[in-house]
């Protein structure tokens, strides 16, 4: 995944540098017709003025030569000033040009991708992974090893036949494109857990959004466990008996998570801790296979 991230960091520095220059070829091309479209009007006005000239001599004949001096000096006077303000012009608009790449350039560099002026590095760099600052607020770090105290290591469920570690099963990993044959799930990393979680549970779903840090953990692990829909529509229920008007459709958008940044956060912490409580005890008297599990989800609930 690291290396994915890095490629597609540097194809949008590439694409950027492309732009960049595309963009510059088009000034420089404005510029240069800008510049021949000048001299065009240059060339009109000297021929013009050489016209005047000429009548002006015919027109002149009858008078004294210190006039006609006059006259003539004062239309050249009037072609060097049409002609600088054509130069002022185009100095102008060639330094508009160059503003207008320097702020592009300026942009680009400052809103690329996370991890675009980073060098490559061999994989997934799990050090800057863990130490990442938390975001709003919220410390992911704290959130994920409150998930990974729970879920356990390695597990082989020999009455389902399923295979997990820290709580990652074999077809989730499927689910994303990850190896997840019994050596791959045996294999996993406490750190590669902590990036799948983070970019496919904590970034996909936005769990970012709250600014508890208490309740930001408690559903997330909630989530990780029973599923984010059902999670979710456990946090609208326990939202609504704190007195939110809320839909409970297991979908987290913004009104959810204004609800639950807004909500008292003991009450909707006791509420969902009931709740989540309560889906255990169905869950295993509809299949008693669940039987073994009720005890550490209940303790897990009550948390």
């Amino acid at each position: 995944m690291g290396i994915i991230r890095w490629h597609y960091d540097a194809l949008r520095k590439a694409l950027g540098a492309v732009m960049i220059l595309y963009l510059l070829f088009l000034g420089v091309q404005f510029a240069v017709d800008m510049r021949n479209g000048a001299q065009a009007q240059e060339v009109d006005r000297t021929q013009q003025l050489e016209q005047r000239i000429d009548r002006l001599d015919h027109e002149l004949e009858r008078l004294d030569a210190a006039q006609r001096l006059t006259r003539i000096e004062t239309y050249i006077e009037t072609a060097k000033e049409a002609q600088a303000a054509n130069r002022q012009m185009f100095s102008l608009i060639l330094a508009t040009l160059t503003l207008i790449l320097v702020g592009v350039i300026l942009l680009l560099v400052g809103r690329g991708p996370r991890g675009m002026n980073s060098p490559p590095a061999r994989g997934v760099d799990f050090n800057a992974v863990v130490n990442s600052p938390p975001a709003r607020g919220v410390d992911f770090n704290a959130v994920v090893a409150v998930v990974l105290g729970h879920e356990g290591g390695y597990l082989e469920d020999h009455t389902t036949g399923e295979i997990s570690k820290f709580g990652l099963t074999a077809e989730f990993l499927r689910s994303i494109g990850l190896p997840h044959d019994r050596d791959a799930i045996r294999n996993l990393t406490r750190e590669q857990a902590i990036e799948i979680y983070r970019e496919h549970w904590w970034e996909r779903y936005g769990f970012e959004r709250l600014q508890d840090q208490r309740l930001a953990t408690k559903f997330f692990d909630l989530a990780v466990n029973l599923g984010p829909q059902r999670a979710t529509r456990l946090l609208q229920q326990a939202l609504v008996r704190c007195g939110a008007q809320l839909t409970v459709d297991g979908l987290l958008g913004e009104r959810t998570i204004a609800a639950a940044n807004e909500a008292p956060v003991e009450c909707v912490l006791s509420h969902l801790r009931a709740l989540a409580a309560e889906h255990y005890r169905t869950l295993a008297a509809k299949d008693p296979k669940y039987l073994p599990y009720l005890k550490g989800w209940l303790e897990r609930a009550s948390q």
